[in-house]
């Protein structure tokens, strides 16, 4: 507000009548020329969202709702909501939302609009009832390509510091009016959406290429919205005869409109636009307030024609999900859990790994494919272990690019560490992050994320895979909340834990096939919404001087591979280095010693194979499985073409490090869907010549005998599977 002018001598009559009628027109000319605004304060704005577009690029996948947390730079309406698609999106349109939090995830919905004809590479706007917004309060914007719609949506995005979160089905036409208590979490970014009352955006830059990190060019400032001119900048909103409310409230006689006069109106106790009746700020009515139709979950309406309604639907979390569909069932029925992560979550990274039901990694770590052992390359020698994928890569896509990667071609495989300018490409499909990030002196999750997050920049075509230890599992010097910030960094994320092998976690080297199991379990729990996998070693990775140097025995390998499994592992790693005797993992086809784990391991991957396209299934929701005399067991579901697919396995605890060393009855519980009588026959065992089978009884259960494997001492671990006939 400028200082007061100094008061003039009065006027001499005979110039009073002039003055006076000279007055309407001084301030006629003050309004049109708009010197008088500054005496005027202007009406709050608020914005939410990034400014910064971004320059990376993130494909939301068709029907499935995608929703990123932000924080309220300023308190005040904002009346419109924009996005920026990038240059290789192929639709126009995209359903955006602003959401409220709710501890910590996306809430009920605020407001919501359509964006049509976006122009690809700048903001696009579409205007919602305004909503006001509160300066540092967290809040969730949203985005939906609906299901139907042709083309792939792909939004500018920028790293984040939470992850992002995305419904569980793809099936959406409309943004939901809650967001649903089931969602997966995906990696911490924020996508360029943002919510304003109608200030300017910067203008993103032009895409960059993988690899090249380019500065973004200045912002350019948006065209003023639409709705009076005469106020320049401040047009849209405060100046103008056309486009806001200044001309008409600066005499002071005009009341302020009953949804920006603080004032509770309707006697409801909620004032202007926390007030469900208000509209916008110049909404001049508080009430009748609107009445929101009921979500379809309390709407007594069979909204996806399945034949179930609102909360008996299993397409229904709870009275304020507003979509039925998509259900957590097939047409057989069988209940799906919405927690796992399956092939399609690759589908985010245009040049990720494969989304192909048959593609079930099986993983070495750091090794040679293209050296030379008896006049085969080491992935040929690989291959006949049915190894799909290399993880670290060492320093031989530097020193032998070509070779290399040739070999891994040759046998089908692929790679999950990126370089930069190396043949075949389009078989690096993940960046690898830095392997045990917390065994450096100073490190941090926040340090890791950086690092990561510049992965991402350098290359947003390609999740980042980070493999970590015992910060994770066992993890007894880490809290929860550093647990999940040191995976928070990674898209897919491993662990090793050498339960057969290390020395420091049990004087007698003897932990127990169960911590493979656990370990992916720990993952799960810290890291939900990601594919989770762990290291099981294949030889002898410690020094007799740091222990008693025990390589891992054959039954130990299977038990951890299928305990992984059974606790749903997203693929298997194994550590094939052995320090202390032949280097380089070819001691399992050079040294005799290793002949009994390289039997072994081929036997154990070869049924993995068989069995990938069941691993890689929906898993059903609502099994269990519990053994005798405090023995555990574990069971895992798969829904197969509507029909089960059942893993079991006698499993371990630390007071049972060998599972059963009897035999052992396994009682497992199955969801209703699978009616008495269902037959199940069992892989690889037969009864009078024909496979043998199970029978589901009238409790929905199936009942087996597990007997340990003979040995001194008997070992437990079994492991059978059942199909559905």
């Amino acid at each position: 507000m400028p200082p007061p002018a100094r008061q003039s001598p009065r006027p001499p009559a005979a110039h009073a009548t002039t003055a006076r009628r000279r007055a309407p027109l001084a301030l006629l000319a003050a309004l049109l020329t708009g010197s008088l605004l500054t005496a005027v304060a202007p009406m709050a704005e608020g914005r939410v969202g990034p400014k910064d577009a971004g320059r990376s690029a993130t494909q939301l996948d068709r029907g499935r709702a995608t929703a990123f947390r932000v924080t309220a730079t300023a308190s005040g309406p904002v009346a419109r909501l924009g996005a920026v698609l990038d240059g290789t999106s192929t639709t126009t349109t995209a359903a955006l939302a602003l959401y409220a939090d709710r501890s910590g995830r996306p809430g009920a919905r605020l407001a919501g609009c359509t964006v049509r004809a976006a122009a690809r590479g700048r903001w696009s706007w579409c205007t919602i009832p305004a909503v006001a917004v509160t300066r540092a309060r967290a809040y969730w914007t949203a985005a939906l390509l609906p299901a139907g719609r042709a083309g792939n949506l792909r939004l500018r995005t920028t790293a984040g510091t939470a992850p992002s979160t995305r419904t569980a089905g793809r099936a959406l036409s409309s943004l939901p009016r809650q967001w649903p208590r089931v969602a997966t979490r995906s990696r911490a970014r924020v996508a360029a959406i943002q919510a304003d009352a109608a200030a300017s955006a910067p203008a993103p830059g032009p895409p960059v290429a993988p690899g090249v990190l380019a500065p973004l060019p200045q912002p350019a400032a948006e065209p003023a919205a639409a709705g009076g001119t005469a106020g320049g900048t401040t047009g849209g909103t405060t100046g103008g005869t056309t486009g806001g409310t200044t001309g008409a409230t600066t005499g002071g006689t005009t009341p302020k409109p009953q949804c920006s006069d603080t004032t509770d109106n309707d006697g409801d106790g909620r004032t202007d636009l926390a007030d469900p009746g208000c509209s916008s700020a110049v909404d001049d009515s508080e009430s009748p307030d609107p009445t929101a139709p009921p979500a379809r979950c309390a709407n007594g309406a069979d909204d996806d024609g399945d034949g179930k309604t609102d909360l008996d639907d299993p397409g229904c979390t709870d009275a304020a999900d507003d979509s039925e569909d998509p259900d957590g069932t097939t047409g057989s029925g069988l209940p799906h859990d919405r927690a796992f992560v399956g092939p399609e979550y690759y589908r985010e990274w245009d040049n990720g790994p494969s989304d192909s039901p048959d593609y079930f990694p099986i993983a070495v770590f750091n090794m040679n494919p293209g050296g030379q052992h008896d006049e085969l390359t080491d992935a040929e020698h690989w291959s006949g272990f049915s190894i799909t994928t290399y993880i670290g890569l060492w320093d031989y896509l530097q020193t032998n690019p070509t070779d290399t990667m040739d070999a891994i071609a040759a046998t089908g495989a692929v790679a999950w560490e990126h370089r930069p300018g190396t043949v075949h490409q389009d078989l690096q499909q993940a960046n690898m992050g830095q392997d045990e990030p917390a065994q450096f002196p100073g490190a941090t999750p926040a340090a890791n994320q950086e690092r990561n997050d510049e992965i991402r920049q350098s290359d947003p075509t390609r999740p980042v895979f980070q493999n970590f230890t015992k910060e994770l599992y066992p993890g007894v010097w880490t809290t929860g909340e550093e647990k999940r910030a040191w995976c928070a960094a990674a898209d897919i994320v491993s662990l090793d834990f050498y339960a057969a092998t290390d020395p420091y976690e049990d004087d007698d080297g003897e932990l127990g096939p169960y911590h493979y199991g656990a370990a992916i379990d720990q993952i799960e729990q810290f890291c939900p919404g990601k594919p989770a996998m762990a290291f099981v070693e294949t030889s002898q990775p410690f020094d007799d001087a740091q222990g008693d140097g025990d390589r891992i025995e054959p039954w130990e390998l299977e038990a951890g591979v299928w305990n992984q499994l059974v606790h749903g592992a997203r693929g298997l790693e194994y550590f094939v280095h052995d320090f202390w005797t032949l280097d380089g993992g070819s001691n399992l086809w050079e040294d005799a010693a290793a002949q009994p784990i390289a039997d072994k391991l081929k036997a154990v991957n070869a049924e993995v194979t068989a069995n990938a396209r069941q691993l890689n299934a929906p898993t059903v929701s609502g099994i269990s499985a519990q053994g005798e005399d405090g023995v555990p067991a574990s069971a895992l579901g798969k829904d197969v073409g509507g029909k089960l697919w059942l893993l079991v396995q006698a499993d371990g605890d630390a007071q049972h490090k060998l599972s059963n060393t009897t035999p052992m009855t396994v009682t497992v519980q199955l969801p209703d869907a699978v009616a008495p009588g269902t037959v199940l026959t069992v892989d690889g065992e037969t009864d009078g010549g024909e496979p043998r089978k199970v029978v589901v009884d009238g409790e929905h259960r199936i009942t087996d005998v597990f007997e340990p494997a003979t040995g001194t001492p008997a070992t437990g671990y079994r492991h059978r599977i059942y199909r559905q006939a």
